[in-house]
């Protein structure tokens, strides 16, 4: 999906609705939370926009045990740089919340956001054709 969401940004900035002079940062892959920390602490970034994935993969080895990032950890990484920033969640995950590693997000998403409901920031990636996914994507960068 993320291939399908940079091809997507591609066309809208070649048909001139997305500027060109704006910096669009696309991280992805197995490590992309932690790509994304480690950009944000070595550049003053500020995000205003972001589609964030929730069920990330990836994880790093620490002295407490392997480390691992979800979407609601890389929204947190964001909030950090502008409390105001514009984000979807984009995800192929129901977030069934009677699955425990859903259950952990959702829940920890509601205290992260002071109180807010994830599922009313989620696009679900399965249940979109792509003049839906083009329309999100103009009404996400309508003010660029």
């Amino acid at each position: 999906m993320v291939s399908f969401l940079k091809d997507d940004i591609d066309m809208l900035q070649e048909e001139g609705f997305i500027k060109k002079d704006i910096n669009i940062i696309g991280i992805y892959g197995s490590h992309s939370a932690f790509c994304l920390e480690m950009f944000l602490e070595q550049n003053k970034v500020r995000i205003t926009k972001a589609i964030i994935d929730i069920t990330l993969g990836g994880s790093v080895s620490t002295e407490d045990g392997n480390l691992r990032y979800t979407g609601v950890d890389v929204y947190e990484m964001c909030l950090k740089n502008n409390k105001d920033f514009e984000y979807t969640f984009y995800t192929g995950n129901n977030l069934n919340p009677y699955i425990k590693s859903n259950k952990v997000i959702l829940d920890r998403y509601t205290q992260v956001s002071g109180g807010k409901n994830l599922k009313d920031k989620a696009l679900f990636k399965t249940s979109i054709d792509m003049d839906s996914r083009i329309l999100f994507l103009k009404n996400l960068f309508r003010d660029f």
